[in-house]
């Protein structure tokens, strides 16, 4: 059995793979982003700092 881990940071494969998909449904062939673009950021973008803050704030009508 594995631990589960609590990731604070979205994934670059998550994070990327939305803007890949929409690019290369609408970009001419000569522009197409590879198909292991994906596997590559997984690789290799990491965040290097960050300012991520907790907020409260209210939701419906006031």
């Amino acid at each position: 059995m594995y631990q589960l881990a609590i990731f604070p940071l979205p994934l670059p494969r998550n994070v990327f793979r939305t803007p890949f998909m929409a690019w290369n449904c609408y970009a001419p062939e000569l522009l197409l982003i590879a198909d292991d673009w994906l596997t590559w950021c997984a690789d290799n973008v990491f965040v290097t700092a960050h300012e991520i803050q907790t907020v409260q704030v209210t939701l419906g009508r006031q």
